[in-house]
């Protein structure tokens, strides 16, 4: 039997942080190998991670489609794979802002975004049209064991995390079947952003959390085999960062969330 863990986004790599840094500290005799999945791996967590670990023995899961001309979610529906009929359609699925998104950075907090790029980009590896080295690993290595366990851990309100997540889950089930258990560590709001300047960010972001619980209720029950969500009573606040420049946010949580995956 196998352990895999997948980080998804910045919380989803926080809490993996404090996983390992929980393994060196109780000697786990076999942690669990990992997969970051995430648009920016440049930032601070991302590198910690790698740093603790070793570069080498973190894959990278890009949630978007390979293509060098993609820069914005609008552009993946830009191209001779899609009807020309599809574009009068797409402000009717999508806002202004979630089409423009610059999504070789992240997600900024629009689960339709990150739950679109990633079907894009799976539905290309089926149609033998891209490839992803990494997410191909996990699935092989998932096959090859009877009882192998996944989890697949990070944010309910982010992009990423709250998008990526249940496609993750839906075609880990789909791809391997029944013979492996898969967990999904779900962090809730658990900080608000005190800025006037980011008031509408803090909304969208509490705005996610709420429509992300009753979809993994309604949509993904039969792919799963736990499902644990965490959060705060009391949110605590926390400063507003840019995309690609946020930082490990320490916070007791996140150790909660690294036992549990354990």
């Amino acid at each position: 039997m196998s352990n895999f863990f997948v980080a998804v986004g910045g919380t989803g790599q926080m809490v993996a942080l404090a996983y390992f840094r929980l393994a060196k500290l109780c000697g786990f005799k076999k942690p669990a190998y990992t997969y970051i999945m995430d648009s920016d791996i440049d930032g601070d967590v991302s590198q910690d991670l790698m740093q603790l670990l070793g570069e080498e023995f973190v894959p990278v899961i890009k949630p978007i489609p390979r293509a060098d001309n993609i820069e914005t979610f609008r552009d993946i529906f830009s191209n001779s794979e899609y009807d020309d009929n599809i574009q009068p359609v797409l402000p009717l699925l999508f806002t202004t802002e979630e089409l423009d998104t610059h999504i070789r950075k992240g997600m900024y907090g629009r689960p339709p975004v990150g739950s679109t790029c990633l079907s894009v980009k799976m539905k290309n590896i089926e149609n033998r049209q891209g490839s992803d080295t990494a997410l191909s690993r996990l699935i092989t290595a998932l096959r090859e064991g009877q009882t192998n366990n996944v989890v697949i851990c990070g944010s309910l309100f982010g992009g990423t995390g709250a998008g990526g997540i249940p496609t993750l889950a839906k075609y880990i089930r789909r791809e391997v079947g029944p013979g492996i258990k898969i967990t999904i560590i779900d962090l809730l709001r658990w900080f608000w952003l005190p800025e006037q300047t980011h008031k509408s960010h803090d909304s969208m972001l509490k705005h996610n959390a709420e429509s992300g619980v009753c979809y993994l209720q309604d949509k993904i029950a039969d792919s799963v085999n736990a499902c644990v969500l965490l959060g705060l009573e009391e949110p605590v606040e926390r400063t507003y960062e840019e995309i690609g420049k946020q930082t490990e946010k320490i916070n007791f949580i996140n150790l909660i969330a690294a036992i549990i995956a354990n």
